[in-house]
């Protein structure tokens, strides 16, 4: 399969709308969820500074997936390092549970993570990079 701008683009399409469904998914639990992942205990951060962090990873994804689609290389380097960061504060956050709806779809946005980063460090998937890309948007 060639490697072009076209399948990164659809990646990233791809990989906001699993994120949507994952939200929508979260948001189909009802409050016995929240009571049963408080029951675990192994939250080592509180709710607002995961807040705050959370935040500021989406604020960097949504930035590093605008400059991946616009074939910028800060792209590259921004989404790899938002992702490096985003592991330990999984880590921190304690247990989740999720619905088996939440469960795909975050299944599908991990995979789609992973084939975007295969995609863009790839000694052929680099080279879309490298190419002028001033008529194509």
């Amino acid at each position: 399969m060639k490697l072009s701008s076209k399948l990164l683009k659809t990646l990233i399409i791809f990989y906001w709308v699993s994120f949507v469904m994952l939200l929508v998914g979260i948001s189909l639990d009802g409050p016995e969820v929240s009571v049963a992942e408080d029951s675990l205990g192994m939250v080592f951060i509180g709710d607002g500074l995961a807040g705050v962090l959370s935040l500021a990873v989406i604020v960097l994804l949504i930035f590093s997936t605008i400059a991946l689609y616009k074939l910028k290389p800060i792209g590259r380097t921004v989404f790899l390092l938002t992702l490096v960061a985003a592991i330990p504060l999984e880590f921190l956050m304690g247990y989740i549970t999720l619905n088996p709806f939440a469960s795909l779809a975050n299944d599908v946005n991990g995979l789609t993570m992973g084939a975007i980063l295969l995609l863009i460090y790839s000694e052929e998937g680099a080279k879309i990079f490298l190419e002028d890309h001033s008529v194509d948007s």
